[in-house]
């Protein structure tokens, strides 16, 4: 672009002509009054030269290894071999050596978590349907993935964790809605109500913020659904899978009523 700007500025000082509009590039000589050929076969070398210029010696700049994050790498990497190095170690041992180098009153190092069956419960109390029957096509197509539709209990007011994960998505502006990670790699979104991102955050308070690691049944956010029907909005809680992560055949349970942290409505194989 530069190369152009200049080759354009060099041009229109020289008044170079055309007898038709035509192609750019090389071939738009063709199009150049003969006279003004010298000066823009010039212009097109200069756009040329510069570009080719700027390019080489803006490409000398080599990013560091700390900026193409090599040294992050090799540091995790260094801390993951340091990690094995023990366990390894220590799988080798005989049995009963193993279990005296265990320490008396250390605690014993956590387990490698086993893939089985997953659950998640119900995060409002209320019925629970299919997303399908959610009132806003965004959700009711599942565009946003699949889910369930929970109609709050007429005493529901609080929305709590499904299970223990990572809040990555709050609302500030509106507190109607958290995006929530497994650490399988689930996505879950809980959005109260249609359109209510409109309120404002007016009949909300979110309990939570971006970042914060929940455990199932932790209150995320209460809602008032009188302020809601008030607005003129429904008050229907979409409970949606947006990425599956590396859960395996995610079943929904419809059809029930259940209670906020305690009823399972969702079952996937880890």
């Amino acid at each position: 672009m530069i190369g152009s700007a200049l080759a354009a500025m060099v041009c229109t000082g020289f008044g170079v002509q055309v007898v038709s509009i035509g192609v750019g590039g090389i071939p738009g000589i063709l199009s150049i009054v003969f006279q003004f050929w010298g000066i823009f076969t010039v212009c097109m070398a200069i756009a040329i030269v510069v570009a080719f210029a700027l390019t080489y010696f803006v490409g000398l700049k080599k990013l560091s290894a700390e900026d193409r994050g090599l040294v992050a790498l090799k540091s995790a990497s260094a801390v993951a071999g340091e990690a094995a190095a023990p366990s390894a170690a220590v799988a080798e041992m005989p049995a009963s050596s193993a279990e005296a180098a265990e320490a008396p009153g250390q605690a014993k190092a956590p387990a490698a978590a086993a893939s089985g069956p997953g659950e998640l419960v119900c995060p409002v109390t209320g019925s629970v349907a299919s997303i399908e029957q959610m009132a806003d096509p965004v959700f009711s197509s599942k565009c946003m993935g699949d889910g369930l539709c929970i109609t709050p209990a007429p005493s529901a007011d609080t929305v709590v964790a499904p299970a223990d994960a990572t809040v990555t998505v709050t609302m500030p502006a509106s507190n109607h809605a958290v995006g929530l990670t497994l650490d399988n790699g689930m996505e879950l979104l809980i959005h109260v109500g249609i359109d209510t991102v409109a309120m404002g955050g007016d009949g909300f308070t979110c309990s939570i913020k971006q970042g914060d690691r929940v455990r199932a049944g932790q209150k995320l956010l209460t809602f008032s659904q009188e302020k809601i029907r008030a607005a003129g909005h429904p008050t229907d809680v979409a409970f949606v899978v947006s990425a599956p992560g590396s859960a395996k055949a995610i079943a929904f349970t419809t059809d029930i009523d259940a209670q906020a942290g305690e009823t399972s409505v969702v079952s996937y194989q880890a």
